[in-house]
């Protein structure tokens, strides 16, 4: 991937080398710039976008450690801890 790498024209990964912010087990995560706000987001890039076109999921760039992190810190979730990440899949 070149620097100022854009796609879908809303999104500018500026340094590919310094903006992978993961590798897992569906693609790659980079820091990026929102084309229309300027703001940081966090683009996962699935491993399929090669041979298909660019296949992608965008959120906020939050900062602070991984999730693997937060679990080898904190444990796995247990009991209520799943309730949050229940509601925020079902809407309720």
């Amino acid at each position: 991937m070149n620097p100022g790498f854009t796609f879908a024209n809303r999104f500018t990964i500026h340094h590919p080398a310094q903006d992978l912010l993961g590798r897992g087990g569906m693609g790659e995560v980079y820091r990026a710039t929102g084309a229309q706000t300027g703001d940081a987001v966090a683009v996962k890039l699935l491993d399929q976008a090669a041979e298909k076109g660019h296949h992608y999921l965008v959120t906020e760039c939050v900062e602070g450690g991984s999730l693997k992190d937060l679990l080898t810190a904190r444990g796995r979730p247990t009991g209520n801890d799943f309730g949050t990440g229940d509601c925020l899949c079902t809407g309720r």
